[in-house]
Order: structure tokens, then C-alpha cells, then sequence
């Protein structure tokens, strides 16, 4: 279980249908001469997400076994090599595997003769007896007959096949295309059934592992809704979801697996990623970064005054949004917000007779 980290929680912005409201005016005084960009106040729709630490895995990640006995004879591929789906990549020795085909075989042709003569000597009787001129027994000793060769028939077929995918066996082939990660055996080593030869994983097909904190387990598990953010800025859609029923007993973590892309094949097995999960909506104010004035410990905007000039405001700010900023305190929807501070102070300075102010 991979071990919970740090999480927090970011928020995502959608706008919602009435817009930002942004409206550019000129706001003007007959002594500055200053014009002022504004823009009224309008909630908008915020979606709150949590963002958490994940861990690239491999969905085909796989260790090939040998499945008959014998030496290593060739090997064609090694650690880091590109593997397609299907080709050989080991050869087992076959002498032993090519003897038993072939008593096989022998086996199965004297079985095929056994039961020609069988059924011909069973369908002869069964004639003679329909016609009232041999006894029951000498019939039903036919009919054993018969079926008794059926039977080693069917035997000797079945031990051909078994030979065949014994034989088969000795040519070790990839079960999916990948890369080789490790190499088990030497040439000439003698192996086993059960052996390992060699591992690999395929890049085409990946998915993260999250540990997913209980209280957000509800909201997550009915959304079923994610994106994957990569280091360089990427993101990368959910497209798979998989949530394990039970809580690790020690963190009280959920475990929920993702499917995602690897378009660019630059992703690998064991990368730390971020996954976020959008958890509610709610209705917020967001202003432009550049209008907040920050003042030693105050933060502020500048906000009309019911005579039309601007005011500086203590706010209280929330997170980051892009460009913009949710504010948390100080203003109310419907106000005017002053987007230059810089100059609105001219303004105010203006006003006041120092512009030195």
C-alpha cells in the first residue's frame, strides 16, 4: 500500500453561465486627467478540488516462466529492449520435447488401425446378430471391442496434443509488446517449468495508484471524475476508474486506481504524478491578480465609493485562480472594482493637491 502523503486542496474555476461581468469604462477626473479601468462584481461558479500524490504503474508488468523443461539455446532480447507482441524471445532445447511428439504420434497411428479394425469387426457382428445368427455375447464382446479402441483412440490423440504444446513450449515467445526490465537465465542454464526467464511491461497501457483520504471517498467515488497532472504541465484525462472496497486498516486511506494515456510514451512505472479529484461546486468572487495592492501586512483592492471614487479596502484573499484571485472578505457582489490601483492612487492624489502624496 503506497504510503499517504502530504495532500492539500487547490481550486478549479468554471465559470458559470452569467460570466465575469468584466466591462472596461473610462473613469475620469477634470484634474488628474486619470482614466480607470473598472469592472463590477458578479459570483461565479467555483469548483473546489484535492489534489493528491499518485504513482505511475504498469498495467501489463509480468514475469514469463518457462512451461516445459530443457537448456537455454538462444536468447534474442535483453534488459531495456523494445519487444513486439508475439516474437520469440527464448528457445529451449526440443530434442527431448521432438522424441515424445514423435511416440506420440507412433501411438496415435497404431491407436487409428486398433479402431478401424474395431468398428469393422463390430459393424459385421451387429449385421449377423440383427439377422438372429450369432449370440448376444459373442455381440456385446464386439461392442466392447469397439469401444475400448474408441478409447485408447482418444487417448493417443490427447497425448499427440500435450506433446505438441510440449514442443510448442520450447519457444518462448512475448505475451504483449514492452520493454524487457529484467533477464532471469543464461545461455546453456537448465530450467524447469516454472522458471522465470524474464520480465517486462508494456508503456502502451498505464494507470496511477492514489491513496484517497475516507472523508473524500463518497464524493470522489460518485463522481468518478479525475485529471492527472504530469511535472512538466500536462494533463491527462481519467479514463478508467477502479475504487478497492476497504480502507487500509493503518492510514484509513481508500485505494483507487486510474487508466490513463501515455500519447507521448514519456511516462514509466514507478513516476510521481498529481491526481485531482473536483469534490463541489460553490459560488465565489474572483478579481484580477493585478488589481490587489499589497501594503506591508495589508492586502487590499480599490473599490468605488457611492460618490464615485475609489477607496482602498482591506480583503481577505483565498486561492489562486489563473490570473485571478478568490476573495473571501471585504467585498460584496454588485460592487465596483477599480482594476488599475496604481491609478486610482494617482487619482486620489490628484485630489487630495500631492500627487507626491
Amino acid at each position: 500500500m503506497m504510503p499517504w502523503t502530504r495532500h492539500w486542496l487547490s481550486l478549479g474555476v468554471l465559470l458559470a453561465s452569467t460570466g465575469l461581468g468584466l466591462v472596461l469604462t473610462e473613469f475620469s477626473h477634470a484634474n488628474a486627467g486619470a482614466q480607470l479601468a473598472k469592472m463590477e462584481l458578479h459570483p461565479q461558479t467555483l469548483v473546489r478540488y484535492v489534489t493528491l500524490d499518485a504513482v505511475v504503474e504498469a498495467v501489463n508488468n509480468s514475469k514469463v516462466s518457462a512451461q516445459t523443461s530443457g537448456k537455454i539455446t538462444a536468447i534474442y532480447y535483453d534488459v531495456d529492449d523494445a519487444v513486439p507482441a508475439g516474437a520469440l524471445i527464448m528457445r529451449i532445447d526440443d530434442s527431448e520435447q521432438k522424441t515424445r511428439l514423435e511416440q506420440a504420434q507412433a501411438s496415435l497411428q497404431e491407436a487409428r488401425v486398433n479402431l478401424r479394425d474395431a468398428q469393422q469387426n463390430f459393424q459385421r457382428i451387429q449385421g449377423v446378430y440383427e439377422r438372429k445368427l450369432t449370440s448376444k455375447a459373442q455381440y456385446d464382446q464386439a461392442r466392447n471391442q469397439y469401444t475400448s479402441a474408441q478409447a485408447r483412440f482418444d487417448r493417443a490423440q490427447a497425448a499427440q496434443d500435450e506433446a505438441e504444446k510440449l514442443l510448442s513450449y520450447t519457444q518462448v515467445v512475448a505475451p504483449y509488446g514492452g520493454i524487457v526490465t529484467e533477464r532471469y537465465v543464461e545461455l546453456g542454464e537448465l530450467v524447469q517449468p516454472g522458471t522465470p526467464l524474464m520480465a517486462g511491461l508494456s508503456l502502451a497501457a498505464l494507470r496511477v495508484n492514489v491513496d484517497l483520504p475516507q472523508r473524500y471517498a463518497a464524493s470522489v467515488r460518485a463522481r468518478r471524475d479525475a485529471q492527472i497532472l504530469l511535472p512538466d504541465g500536462r494533463q491527462l484525462l481519467a479514463e478508467h476508474f477502479t475504487f478497492f472496497p476497504y480502507a487500509d486498516p493503518k492510514t484509513h486511506n481508500f485505494r483507487v486506481r486510474i487508466d490513463i494515456a501515455n500519447p507521448e510514451g514519456d511516462l514509466y512505472p514507478g513516476m510521481l504524478v498529481k491526481a485531482q479529484f473536483p469534490l463541489q461546486q460553490e459560488e465565489a468572487l474572483l478579481v484580477p491578480q493585478t488589481a490587489v495592492v499589497h501594503r506591508s501586512e495589508l492586502t487590499g483592492l480599490y473599490i468605488l465609493d457611492q460618490q464615485g471614487h475609489p477607496r482602498l479596502r482591506q480583503v481577505r484573499l483565498g486561492h489562486p485562480q489563473g490570473d485571478q484571485v478568490e476573495v473571501l472578505a471585504g467585498v460584496r457582489a454588485g460592487e465596483t472594482l477599480i482594476l488599475q490601483p496604481q491609478a486610482a492612487l494617482v487619482y486620489l492624489n490628484t485630489r487630495r493637491g500631492n500627487p507626491n502624496e
